[in-house]
This record gives structure tokens, sequence and C-alpha cells, in this order.
């Protein structure tokens, strides 16, 4: 089995993306892991308290674009993440691939 490293060159958009073709956001271009939580305010009426930190939570989208090699075409290839948190969703070309509830 073959490992490409897979960490670099992600975008990250607070929030959602926009369903809507044009639509401007700006993104941060992060290498994983990323934390983007701790890079937001903290808040002692925060919902989790000391267990999260004071951190109120929130939504974030990381997003990367690759074309897979021509080498891939007859090959099973397999995406491995590591370490993600809470309500976490994988898509492929816009199709929900893998779910991860907290």
């Amino acid at each position: 089995m073959k490992h490409t490293a897979f960490d670099r060159e992600w975008e990250r958009l607070d929030g959602e993306p926009s369903n809507y073709p044009g639509a401007l956001q700006s993104a941060k271009k992060v290498t994983l892991p990323n934390d983007f939580m701790i890079e937001s305010d903290v808040a002692p009426d925060a919902p989790g308290g000391s267990e999260t930190g004071y951190y109120r939570g929130a939504v974030c989208t990381y997003i990367r674009e690759f074309e897979a090699p021509q080498e891939w075409k007859e090959q099973t290839v397999c995406l491995s993440f590591d370490g993600v948190y809470g309500e976490t969703q994988v898509k492929l070309n816009g199709m929900l691939e893998a779910r991860n509830s907290a």
C-alpha cells in the first residue's frame, strides 16, 4: 500500500460554504491538523463551560481540491483522517462519504 500525505494546501472557511454559485467567501490557507476554534474568542457563558475551554463552538469547513492521477483509475483509493472532532462530514464531489457524530 502506498501512502500519500494530503495535509497541505487546504482552505478553511468559517461557517458552511455557500450553496449559491458565484458567492464569494474568503478562505484561509491551512495545513492539517488545524484547530480553528483556538483562533476564536472565549466567553465565561459558553455552553460547554470549562470542559470546552470556554469556547462557544462553531462550524468550520475545510476544502481541498485535487486531480487524481490517471494511474489511480483502476485502483482502490482510501482517504483517512486522523483526529476529526465533533459532528464531522466528509464529502467528495459533493457526495457525503462519511460522517462522525459527537
